[in-house]
């Protein structure tokens, strides 16, 4: 937890991105991020570093994933 509070003390750079949800815009930003050095996106951090937090269940992560393969030509599989 320190590492993602590290980050976040940071800020936004460019392979370092906050987002409040996971949606098309966090779609667009990995897809940016697999065009150039790679990145981070942090899901549930507001612009300005602070945090929300989002709930993540059973299934949180593979539903993100799926979304990202489904929503890119070439498909792109994040890790």
């Amino acid at each position: 937890m320190a590492e993602v509070e590290e980050l976040i003390g940071k800020g936004e750079s460019e392979t370092v991105e906050f987002k409040e949800k996971f949606d098309n815009e966090a779609v667009e930003t990995a897809v940016a991020f697999a065009n150039t050095k790679g990145g981070i996106i942090l899901i549930g951090v507001f612009d300005k570093g602070r945090i929300k937090g989002v709930e993540v269940g059973r299934n949180t992560i593979e539903r993100l994933t799926n979304k990202i393969v489904q929503s890119t030509d070439p498909k792109m599989y994040p890790n």
